[in-house]
């Protein structure tokens, strides 16, 4: 993950800034998919959802050649919040040549169980944390003129409970908070995808 939306197999340098957005849990990101089909969605088309302020994504170059993705797929984010407690989404998505951002795998992660979920540890406001996304398995050709694209934000409403940002009960809590959201992309904390590239040979 770089800093100007670019999504490549460079080293970010030291330096590189880090992306900032508002999450309002009064006005979620939406999980764009049928009500039939929550947990597994579809081929559903994300290019409105991009323009939201609070998804930051990340666009590989057009491959040249075709390749092989085939594999489990995980999200290491180091970012930092405002609140004490928030979620990280993580979505996988192929960009068609005509810009079609198709929806491939996604996954959350409450921020309280970033340690498992047999423990809560709420977060201190602003210091960077590790986390570990989980976005099941896939197996696909990523064809010449594709693109693949990682979307980060805070919430998938209609799929996952949208936290409330409070690290209270979320069951009896009535009130909610903005929360400002940091994702970092340096040497020292890369934010990164793990993308299983095969070859016809290792299968």
């Amino acid at each position: 993950m770089n800093g100007d939306g670019r999504l490549s197999t460079e080293t970010p340098p030291p330096g590189e800034a880090a992306d900032r957005y508002r999450f309002d849990p009064e006005n979620p990101a939406p999980y764009a998919t049928g009500l039939d089909a929550k947990q597994m969605g579809g081929p559903d088309d994300y290019r409105k959802v991009e323009l939201r302020s609070d998804v930051l994504v990340y666009t590989t170059a057009a491959f040249t050649q075709n390749q092989r993705v085939c594999g489990p797929l995980q999200v290491v984010l180091f970012a930092s919040s405002s609140a004490r407690d928030t979620d990280w989404t993580a979505k996988l998505l192929v960009v068609h040549p005509s810009g079609y951002a198709q929806r491939l795998n996604d996954g959350i992660i409450r921020a309280r169980y970033r340690h498992g979920t047999d423990s809560e540890s709420l977060l201190t406001p602003g210091k960077p944390e590790e986390y570990r996304i989980d976005l099941w398995a896939t197996c696909l050709d990523v064809l010449p003129g594709y693109r693949l694209r990682l979307e980060i934000s805070s919430s998938a409403a209609g799929k996952y409970d949208v936290n409330l940002n409070t690290g209270g009960d979320q069951a009896r809590e009535k009130s909610s908070v903005v929360a400002e959201q940091t994702v970092h992309h340096n040497a020292l904390r890369p934010s990164h995808i793990l993308l299983p590239f095969v070859s016809p040979k290792d299968e």
